[in-house]
């Protein structure tokens, strides 16, 4: 990790709110009640910003890193979700880095629409060895594989 460039890291750019990252979309593939996906408002699901901004703050780690070695984790995210945001509004998305430290890096994450501030937070990566990210998935896989061989038919 590249600690004196990775200060300098830093996005703005525009997004423009697809449909598939509304709230009544995602919330057709979770286990929510038809009666509230029907209620619900066509807006942006939170999770769905929050992921777009860590998606952004990993694109400009993946910049400073040894990409073959290491990979950035999120490990803690603060974000308010400050005002709504409508399926097809385009948004501002900024992002810089806040605190660097010895294994991790801090980024001050920011969304704006059309009309106010949306969404103001803080994203925490840890930077990781890429070989130990790979063994704890793999861990993880054969477990379930070996919970699905056992499933009843």
């Amino acid at each position: 990790m590249n600690h004196e460039a990775m200060k300098q890291a830093f996005f703005d750019e525009y997004y423009v709110a697809p449909v598939e990252q509304a709230v009544r979309q995602a919330s057709c593939t979770l286990p929510c009640e038809r009666s509230f996906v029907d209620r619900t408002i066509n807006t942006i699901a939170t999770t769905s910003l929050i992921a777009v901004l860590q998606c952004l703050c990993t694109r400009e780690l993946d910049r400073y890193i040894r990409v073959n070695d290491e990979t950035p984790i999120a490990t803690q995210m603060y974000c308010q979700q400050c005002a709504p945001v409508p399926v097809g509004s385009r948004v501002r998305m900024t992002g810089w880095v806040e605190r660097l430290g010895a294994d991790g890096v801090t980024f001050r994450v920011k969304a704006q629409d059309e009309h106010e501030q949306v969404c103001d937070g803080q994203i925490q990566f840890a930077i990781v060895k890429r070989e130990q990210m790979a063994q704890a998935v793999s861990r993880k896989r054969e477990a379930i594989a070996r919970r699905e061989c056992f499933e009843p038919a």
